[in-house]
């Protein structure tokens, strides 16, 4: 048997045993109970930042969606804005080749306009060397009228007088004569030569 002392001792080491293994015990349960809160408090956050995390995958697909949408809208655009462009660069060429067109049309009118003024003087020449030219003829007849008109004064004057009374009878005959009558007759005219000769 042990002595007295040594069962004090030994039953103060099982006590003490005791003591510690029902603290860790009461610690365990303790334990436990913490995991386990914060097991179900990060269960209820984890599935908040589900929740989250959905809504987010959500709003990022419409988001997604939006942007493809604009996307397309810009690429619509972009392409609509290509296409006046090139457009924009043909009317300028043909503005260009019709600006080019005109400015040569101009300067052809130009070059017709001068070769008309030139044709025009030159014609407005000719046509006064034409007046020239005819108004010389005339006063030479003009001259020669006169001088002839003064020879025949000359020759009347020197003519005999029967020539005349000859010539005034026939006049006078001559005047008598209608060429519509019915009666025609006869008309017998004295040449200045004195030769008779008829009209009938």
């Amino acid at each position: 048997m042990m002595n007295p002392i040594e069962q004090d001792r030994c039953n103060a080491r099982w006590k003490l045993l005791g003591d510690t293994a029902g603290g860790w015990h009461k610690r365990g349960v303790q334990m436990e109970a913490y995991v386990h809160d914060t097991l179900m408090s990060q269960k209820d956050e984890i599935h908040g930042l589900k929740k989250d995390l959905d809504s987010a995958k959500t709003e990022l697909n419409t988001l997604r969606g939006k942007a493809n949408d604009e996307h397309s809208k810009e690429l619509e655009r972009t392409k609509k804005l290509k296409e006046e462009n090139d457009k924009l660069r043909v009317d300028a060429k043909k503005k260009a080749e019709v600006e080019k067109q005109l400015s040569l049309s101009q300067k052809a009118n130009a070059i017709y306009k001068a070769k008309f003024k030139e044709q025009e003087k030159e014609l407005a020449e000719r046509n006064s060397r034409i007046r020239q030219l005819e108004e010389a003829p005339r006063a030479d007849d003009e001259h020669e009228e006169e001088e002839e008109m003064e020879e025949g004064d000359e020759e009347k004057r020197k003519r005999p007088r029967w020539k005349s009374d000859t010539s005034s009878r026939w006049q006078s005959s001559h005047s008598s004569f209608h060429p519509h009558s019915s009666n025609q007759r006869e008309i017998t005219c004295i040449e200045e030569t004195g030769a008779p000769w008829v009209v009938s």
